[in-house]
């Protein structure tokens, strides 16, 4: 790209890596689509450094190239001074405010799900792992033998597992330890099978997910044996984090936000699912989600929040963005819908994947990138309180909420309990 006017950027060529490794065919990008010869894309590009004159590229499956642009490429180097000292234990579990479970070094805590005490969280390879919460404390009891499991979210008497290339699959909670599978969708999207985000709710067989491409999709597990998608909805801006509400607005609306890719609001009424909303207007970066609350929703709004009635929903650039309780002032807004002003959009430690308890009023935002969670009180909307602020050593998830405590999926420092 030529950017010398940074509003109106030029391409100037577009180099496509090889669909397979040249020196051994066997290796290739393992996507029917994209290994069609007609097709003129290759192996994704996942990371790039700036040499002298060269560029390196890693790609996602072939391996590390390097690509001679004589007089583009130059070499501009930074003296940031010695290289950090790393700590010798840099995930111990140990979290201000916050009783771990312990923590997971090799297989991160990425959701939970509650169900009465007992408290089910993904764990990658280990699958599943049962906890039983306490005043007290957290207390594994025991797994649950899934391969893989990136999601786990309840809905009645049944956990919904987001298992990778293994599809989702359902499972009747007959006891604590005791689980039977009753259903299984084996491919949420053709060619491109991963399914690593889900959301469940009460009152309703019908979940949405994702495999943090693209789409979001609907599926109806009323007969959990022969699953029934109802909707693939397609947007731009990739979904890979937990960017849905973890809760229903009135039993019914479903929103999800798409970083500097707008919101996206679907009833799930009558059993279906129909997209009522859609405004790719920036809305939130990629740190910040949507929450369920009451009426309405609460959503991060250009580095504030704001309220958003699906019944009566108003464009991103009119709704009214407000600060968080302790936040001096707003960043600036989003100027434009130009694609510059969507990649300049305003982040900040303030916004986050938040979530919302109605029976306390209570909200926790949870900032991934900042390593950070604000707790607040929601119960007067006109004067919310901070309660209370903590930094974080590891990336948690999406927050949920024990007798009216957070409880953070905590990553590599385990299942994390408000104090």
């Amino acid at each position: 790209l030529d950017i010398a006017d940074p509003k109106n950027p030029k391409i100037l060529g577009n180099l496509i890596l090889p669909k397979s490794d040249p020196e051994n065919p066997k290796v290739g990008v393992p996507f029917q689509q994209i290994m069609d010869p007609a097709i003129p894309q290759g192996d994704p590009v996942s990371s790039i450094v700036v040499g002298d004159g060269v560029l390196y590229m890693s790609g996602n499956y072939t391996g590390i190239y390097l690509a001679e642009f004589p007089g583009k490429a130059k070499l501009e180097p930074h003296d940031r001074g010695p290289a950090p000292k790393l700590p010798a234990n840099a995930f111990s579990g140990i979290e201000d405010g916050f009783i771990s479970s312990g923590p997971a070094l090799s297989n991160p805590v990425r959701a939970v799900a509650v169900h009465g005490d007992i408290a089910y969280t993904a764990n990658v390879w280990d699958g599943v792992k049962v906890h039983r919460l306490s005043d007290n404390g957290i207390t594994e009891i025991g797994r649950i033998d899934i391969p893989y499991a990136a999601d786990v979210k309840r809905s009645g008497d049944r956990l919904y597992v987001a298992e990778g290339q293994n599809g989702i699959g359902v499972y009747q909670i007959k006891s604590p330890m005791e689980v039977a599978e009753i259903g299984r969708l084996d491919v949420l999207e053709k060619g491109l099978n991963f399914a690593q985000f889900l959301w469940a709710f009460e009152g309703t067989d019908i979940i949405a997910a994702t495999c943090a491409g693209t789409r979001v999709n609907f599926i109806d597990f009323s007969h959990p044996e022969e699953p029934k998608i109802l909707l693939s909805q397609s947007g731009t801006q990739l979904l890979y984090g937990s960017y849905g509400g973890q809760s229903l607005v009135k039993q019914r609306y479903f929103a999800i936000t798409r970083h500097v890719g707008g919101i996206m609001v679907f009833d799930l009424a009558d059993r279906a699912a129909k997209m009522i909303w859609y405004d790719d207007f920036p809305l939130c970066s990629q740190t910040g989600s949507i929450a369920a609350m009451d009426d309405a929703f609460l959503t991060m709004r250009g580095g504030g929040y704001a309220y958003f009635n699906p019944e009566k929903p108003v464009a991103t650039k009119d709704l009214q963005r407000l600060q968080f309780p302790g936040q001096n002032e707003l960043p600036q807004d989003v100027a434009d819908n130009s694609p510059i002003s969507r990649a300049m959009f305003p982040k900040t430690e303030w916004e986050g994947l938040p979530n919302y308890d109605p029976g306390s009023g209570r909200i926790a935002v949870l900032n991934r990138t900042h390593k950070n969670v604000r707790i607040y009180d929601f119960t007067d909307k006109a004067n919310p309180k901070l309660l209370k602020h903590f930094k974080l050593h590891s990336n948690p998830y999406a927050p949920a909420f024990w007798k009216d405590r957070v409880l953070l999926p905590g990553g590599y420092s385990g299942l994390l309990l408000e104090k």
